[in-house]
């Protein structure tokens, strides 16, 4: 069975792949500091929905060391499911197209989330360094980790689509031989 990758693991590893990504990412995000911010605030992350300048300037100083805290985390969280990620979309796209090596750039979209949400988390690293007390107002440059979250958000979506359509093609053509209509 051919995919894009020959070392990583394909068939039911890749379920197990897949299985272990939903229960890392619900630990993480239950468990880990993104919950107890979400506890102490009673609001989601900023950088989980398109936030503004006053998002922050709410959410922030109240909570600005554990908040810093939670955007290291973050970084390490980035890369776990960015490998996992692509793995799993490895282990469905990749092994259900009928000519993989022709759309292998596919593969690279789990990389780029992951490369965009650690520039993200280093740009919000930056944004809310002086974080401090009332008054305290964004940089100038807070556009570009907007600009960022967006740009992760899209590509998250785009990575569970094209891994949910590999799944739907495995499961109905089978491996290595789907050839979809728009990048065929």
């Amino acid at each position: 069975m051919d995919s894009w990758f020959d070392f990583i693991p394909l068939g039911w590893a890749t379920v197990a792949i897949a299985i272990g990504l939903v229960i890392f990412t619900l630990a993480y995000l239950q468990l880990g500091p993104v919950a107890r911010l979400k506890v102490l605030t009673q609001k989601p992350l900023p950088e989980t929905r398109i936030y503004t300048a006053k998002d922050l300037i709410t959410y922030v100083p109240p909570v600005r060391d554990l908040y810093r805290r939670q955007l290291k985390w973050d970084m390490v969280f980035a890369l776990v499911y960015t490998c996992g990620l692509f793995a799993v979309l490895d282990g469905t796209l990749g092994t259900a197209l009928q000519s993989p090596s022709q759309r292998m750039w596919l593969a690279w979209i789990p990389v780029a989330l992951g490369v965009v949400d650690l520039i993200e988390d280093a740009l919000l690293l930056g944004v809310t360094s002086h974080a401090v007390g009332p008054g305290w107002e964004p940089p100038n440059w807070l556009w570009a980790a907007q600009t960022a979250t967006v740009l992760k958000i899209v590509l998250t979506g785009f990575s569970l689509v094209l891994i949910l359509a590999g799944a739907v093609a495995l499961g109905l053509v089978g491996a290595n031989s789907w050839t979809p209509p728009l990048i065929g």
